[in-house]
């Protein structure tokens, strides 16, 4: 007895036998996403607890009992809400509201966040029982997806505090946690796993969406995108059900291999099996090109970009296809081309023509874009119209895309005052840039930049992109999507250019006055720089090239 009490009194001081304990345990593996876990806790008990702190005067509300201190006695017609008092002042004294603070610890935790996913050493490791595998592919498009994450929420900062959002603290939280989610879909290798990933981001985002709920925009926008997200959520669900019961198996990568072996030997019975295993595909990747808002099942976009903030429709509109077209390429695509080949094709070539005809008479900004996105989304399903696919190509376009979206984005939520109409605080309408080149030219000469890269034009580098898929689509020999391609890109040019004219040429009488204030220097840097990125990466685009073949070729 004392012999065993001797010998685990030495295995409980050996490091190496507490090292793979929790080895063993997963706990060392999932150091990045335990960090994210507790800061976003942090965060939230940070948050929740703002009204408790002087910081109140600018997020809406009053301190009853200072109030009262220095006019107690003062008719209640006559009492300030904020006396102008020296002792008040130093007391609330610092950072007028909280929006100031949680942008800087948001985007500190960000930066945490992406330097322990660089340094972690556990690559190409199962987690949680093969629900999750962390893998080069998966970690570099994570680190990409909070980087990207970190500037949106810097573009977004002045916007915030102008549009009085400052009472809205849950808006970090939920933008936070839906990145948690969009990086555990990166890892999902188990079809449990990538439904549970999918619908805390879609919960998410459905909150941001209605975040301003004193406009019936975005309350329509809320309500529609939640409505629409659980049709889709039980799509996928009774596809998943559908897979399990003709396989037995959750995990892609087992379902893949089944797939390849037994369509090596059919007959009659496997035929009547393959036909519930085919329905099940089909059905989990409509609920995919659900959240890619691909056409058809693009009806709830235009509406939710319109009523949403312009910041959540900055977030909704890039960082959901990184986590979907990462998780597709990486578990999904071998499923479906087996299964449904060439069908992509039909959803790629919908999308670029109504991305392309109904964006032509659009004049509201936001619902002009999301169309954009609708047709870029035909483009990047390009790339997966073939059996092997082009993931780099995908890659290279679908960064090329986002790239571009930060400078169209950030002109969108740079402060803007109407006469008028003082509650419209951004650009709304095409009409809104008359003769900007007069009042604002580098802005106008902006806009004709990042315009030209949407449509695709040289020499820009969004003709990069779409060089690198066109050229994969004909090295794959479909001439007829190729042909499509080039027909709606010439189309799609319509509206872009449209943009330019209101610019540059046309200019109506102007009956309310308008004009743009002083941008945020972060804002102004953020917007250079991704406008002389744009201009440089088609001239010098090797490490662009290289970086997404790298986190392919590691991921095949």
């Amino acid at each position: 007895m004392f012999s065993l009490n001797n010998k685990a009194a030495t295995l409980s001081s050996d490091p190496i036998f507490w090292a793979s304990s929790l080895d063993n345990l997963d706990i060392i593996t999932w150091c990045p996403e335990i960090f994210m876990l507790i800061g976003i806790t942090v965060l939230l008990i940070y948050s929740i607890h703002y009204g408790a702190t002087l910081y109140i005067e600018v997020c809406g509300g009053t301190n009853k009992s200072l109030t009262m201190a220095l006019g107690g006695f003062a008719a209640p017609s006559m009492r300030s809400a904020y006396p102008n008092s020296t002792a008040l002042n130093i007391l609330t004294a610092g950072p007028r509201d909280m929006i100031s603070h949680l942008t800087q610890w948001c985007s500190i935790w960000l930066l945490l966040t992406i330097i322990v996913l660089i340094t972690h050493p556990w690559e190409h490791s199962l987690l949680f029982s093969s629900l999750f595998l962390r893998s080069k592919f998966s970690a570099g498009l994570s680190i990409f997806l909070f980087a990207y994450a970190l500037i949106c929420i810097q573009l977004s900062s002045q916007w915030l505090s102008t549009a009085r959002a400052a009472r809205h603290v849950e808006y970090f939280i939920f933008i936070l946690i839906c990145l948690f989610g969009q990086h555990m879909l990166l890892q999902s290798i188990d079809l449990m796993s990538i439904y549970m990933s999918l619908e805390l981001q879609s919960f998410c985002l459905a909150i941001l969406c209605s975040l301003n709920y004193k406009s019936q925009f975005s309350v329509e926008a809320g309500i529609k995108y939640f409505l629409l997200s659980a049709f889709s959520s039980g799509i996928m669900l009774l596809g998943m059900s559908l897979i399990y019961w003709s396989t037995g198996l959750t995990n892609c990568t087992s379902i893949k291999e089944l797939i390849f072996a037994s369509y090596a030997f059919v007959n009659t019975k496997s035929m009547a099996v393959d036909l519930i295993l085919m329905l099940g595909v089909w059905l989990v990747s409509l609920a995919f090109l659900w959240k890619l808002s691909a056409a058809p099942l693009h009806m709830w976009a235009a509406d939710v970009y319109q009523g949403a903030w312009s910041s959540v429709t900055l977030i909704l509109s890039t960082l959901p296809k990184v986590a979907v077209f990462g998780c597709w390429i990486s578990v999904w695509h071998g499923i479906w081309h087996v299964l449904w080949p060439e069908t992509m094709i039909f959803f790629s070539a919908l999308s670029m023509f109504i991305g392309a005809i109904a964006a032509m008479g659009q004049v509201h900004m936001k619902r002009l874009l999301a169309y954009s996105s609708i047709n870029h989304i035909g483009i990047l399903l390009m790339a997966l119209c073939s059996q092997g696919g082009s993931a780099s190509a995908l890659l290279i376009h679908l960064f090329l895309y986002l790239w571009t979206s930060l400078a169209v984005w950030g002109l969108i939520l740079w402060p803007f005052k109407r006469v008028l109409y003082p509650n419209m605080v951004l650009t709304q309408y095409i009409w809104d840039f008359q003769i900007l080149w007069k009042t604002q030219p580098l802005a106008a000469i902006t806009w004709v930049i990042v315009m030209m890269s949407l449509a695709g034009l040289p020499p820009v580098a969004g003709f990069l992109g779409k060089l690198s898929v066109f050229w994969w689509t004909l090295n794959a020999h479909q001439y007829a999507l190729l042909a499509i391609a080039l027909l709606t890109t010439l189309l799609s040019s319509v509206y872009y250019l449209r943009v330019v004219r209101i610019m540059y040429i046309e200019a109506k009488p102007i009956k309310n006055w308008s004009s743009f204030t002083a941008m945020h220097t972060i804002n102004a840097y953020l917007i250079t720089i991704s406008l002389f990125g744009l201009l440089a990466f088609l001239w010098y685009s090797s490490p662009l090239i290289l970086y997404t073949h790298l986190i392919c070729l590691v991921g095949a």
